[in-house]
C-alpha cells in the first residue's frame, strides 16, 4: 500500500509540473505572439519617404572611404532610388533604382549601367567594398521594415533577448530586439555558412521619434578575421515626400 502512495504522489507530483511547464510555454508563446504584431506594425513603412544618410567604409588594408547619400522609397509601388556623392563636392559616385524585385545601377567598378535581380547584388556592388551583405536586406534596414521572409517563414524565440531567424540555401539571417524597448531591433546578424562569412549589423541609438537608430554599424568577418567596417549616420527623414515617377529614372 505504501509502495502504491508512493508512485500516485510521484505521478501527481510530475502532473503538477508538466502542467507549470505547459502554461509557462502558452505564456511565452502568447507573448512572443502579442510582440510580433507590435513589431510588425512599428516597422511598416508610410507610402513614400525620403533619408539622408552618410556612410563611411573603414578597410583593414588601406583606410576609410565616405561618401553622402539619399533614398526615396515607395511602398505603394514598390520601388526606390539611392544616390551616393562625394562628400565634399558633391559629385555622383553612383546611383541605383529599384523598380519591384529589378535593380538599375552604376557603380565605380564598371562603365554604363547595368540590370540585375536584387537577389544578385551585394551592398558591395554599389560601392567600392567587400560586404557581402545581401542588397535585398539592406533595402529593408534602410526602409525601416522586416524583411518579408522573416514575417512569412521566421523562427521566433524567446530567450535572454527576443530573436527570429530564417535559413535559406545556406544564408542565416537573425534578428536580435532590444531588452527594453522590444519592439525595436538591436541587432541583425548575417551568415553565408559555406564560405564562413558573417556580417553582424548593430543598431545604436534612436534617431529622433522615428523608428531608425541613430547610426547603423556593419561589422564583417571572414573566417573570424575582421574585414571591412561600414557606417551609416542618419541626418534627415521626410516621412510625407513625393514619389512621382520621375523620381525613379533608369538611365
Amino acid at each position: 500500500m505504501k509502495y502504491i502512495y508512493v508512485l500516485l504522489l510521484i505521478f501527481l507530483t510530475f502532473s503538477i509540473h508538466a502542467q507549470n511547464l505547459d502554461s509557462q510555454n502558452f505564456e511565452v508563446i502568447n507573448d512572443i505572439e502579442n510582440l510580433k504584431k507590435e513589431i510588425f506594425s512599428y516597422y511598416s513603412s508610410p507610402e513614400c519617404f525620403f533619408l539622408v544618410f552618410r556612410t563611411d567604409v573603414v578597410f583593414n588594408s588601406y583606410g576609410k572611404q565616405s561618401v553622402n547619400g539619399t533614398m526615396r522609397a515607395d511602398n505603394v509601388k514598390n520601388r526606390l532610388r539611392i544616390i551616393l556623392t562625394e562628400p565634399n563636392l558633391g559629385i555622383i559616385y553612383s546611383w541605383m533604382t529599384v523598380l519591384n524585385n529589378d535593380v538599375y545601377m552604376t557603380s565605380p567598378r564598371f562603365q554604363g549601367i547595368i540590370k540585375k535581380n536584387i537577389s544578385e547584388i551585394e551592398l558591395g556592388s554599389l560601392a567600392n567594398n567587400q560586404i557581402k551583405l545581401p542588397f535585398s536586406l539592406f533595402r529593408d534596414i534602410l526602409f525601416g521594415r522586416i524583411p518579408e521572409q522573416i514575417q512569412t517563414a521566421g523562427i521566433w524565440e524567446q530567450k535572454e533577448e527576443l530573436s527570429v531567424r530564417h535559413l535559406e540555401k545556406g544564408n542565416q539571417i537573425e534578428i536580435f530586439f532590444d531588452r527594453k524597448e522590444k519592439k525595436r531591433i538591436h541587432r541583425i546578424l548575417f551568415e553565408k555558412q559555406e564560405f564562413q562569412y558573417r556580417a553582424i549589423v548593430h543598431f545604436i541609438g534612436k534617431f529622433y521619434d522615428t523608428k531608425y537608430p541613430q547610426k547603423i554599424k556593419i561589422q564583417t568577418y571572414q573566417n573570424q578575421k575582421p574585414l571591412e567596417v561600414m557606417d551609416i549616420l542618419f541626418e534627415r527623414y521626410i516621412d510625407n515626400a513625393r514619389c512621382n515617377d520621375e523620381f525613379f529614372p533608369i538611365r
